[in-house]
């Protein structure tokens, strides 16, 4: 947990500074740690799963 905690502080001091350019990369390590939880907490999850790969994915393509 505090790996994905410190990622996401990372992406938040970035976000935050005078340049504000997150990375592909920054973002998309980030959000794979994060969506490794998924698979340990498996059904209990799953629609928030669900909505959260939704997000990514609008994020990303920039729909």
């Amino acid at each position: 947990m505090e790996t994905v905690a410190d990622a996401f502080k990372g992406l938040a001091a970035t976000v935050n500074s005078r340049k504000p350019q997150v990375t592909v990369k920054q973002f998309s390590d980030a959000c794979s740690l994060f969506s490794g939880l998924f698979g340990i907490l498996d059904t209990s999850f799953k629609f928030a799963k669900m909505d959260y790969v939704g997000k990514v994915f609008l994020l990303f393509c920039g729909c």
